[in-house]
């Protein structure tokens, strides 16, 4: 008969190693002390990095499924998870360059496209605007990504009010959009309607022309917004059919 003292233990092999278990649940192995400090080092260098990995991106569009009320739900809920990504915040940091570069043109050509005068003054505001305006969707998204990192004990409403600011910022940043998207549509309009100009100026035609430089490169800022425009549509065609199509059978399988 063991003493009052003596306590008992039970040896087990598992898949990945021996494990001992004690009578006494405050004892914890070696083998769970290594395994419960690698997996707190894991998710300490992932929470460092900032970076939404595959599967945890997944894991939250099925979650996201689960919660929306429809198609539309849906995709604006699957959005809002990828716009949080690390991936999005290296392209927005790329789209940034673009307004740079288009007030440097409009400065240096400034005077230089005689048949629309106008352009260049399209590439200086929108060049100051468009800064600003990136500036403060990618301070956004990264104070998103942070929230988002901290997990969900701060609630929606104190997660809103941390990345959107008070309601005056809400105000002015809706109000630059609004006049950014009017911009450029007039952009557009000053672009195209003296599609292909002269590059140079001729003796009978000495207001005809504009610089080819800067002619081209408002056609690739075009092309550039156009196809951001369209890669967010064909995602969220994609993101739909995903919903439709492959979570069924995800939800049937599970």
């Amino acid at each position: 008969m063991p003493g009052r003292g003596t306590s008992y233990s039970t040896s087990w092999t598992e898949a990945g190693g021996s494990r001992r278990a004690s009578s006494n649940p405050s004892q914890v192995s070696g083998d769970d002390r290594r395994q419960l400090c690698a997996e707190h080092t894991k998710l300490a260098a992932e929470s460092a990095t900032g970076l939404t990995s595959y599967g945890s991106v997944m894991y939250q569009l099925k979650d996201a499924n689960i919660e929306a009320s429809g198609v539309c739900d849906f995709v604006c809920r699957a959005l809002g998870i990828v716009y949080k990504t690390a991936v999005v915040t290296v392209l927005l940091v790329c789209l940034a360059v673009m307004p740079v570069i288009m007030l440097i043109m409009g400065i240096k050509y400034y005077g230089e496209c005689p048949k629309e005068a106008r352009l260049p003054m399209y590439m200086v505001v929108g060049g100051v605007l468009g800064t600003a305006h990136m500036a403060w969707v990618v301070w956004r998204q990264s104070v998103s990504r942070r929230y988002a990192q901290l997990g969900a004990g701060l609630g929606a409403a104190a997660m809103d009010s941390g990345v959107g600011g008070s309601l005056g910022a809400r105000v002015a940043a809706w109000s630059l959009t609004t006049f950014l998207l009017v911009w450029f549509c007039l952009g557009n309009y000053w672009t195209l309607h003296i599609l292909w100009p002269a590059f140079a100026s001729t003796l009978y035609e000495p207001n005809e022309w504009c610089d080819k430089t800067l002619y081209v490169f408002a056609l690739v800022h075009l092309s550039v917004i156009y196809l951001v425009l369209g890669t967010l549509v064909a995602a969220a065609l994609a993101l739909s059919c995903y919903q439709l199509v492959c979570f069924p059978f995800v939800l049937r399988y599970k």
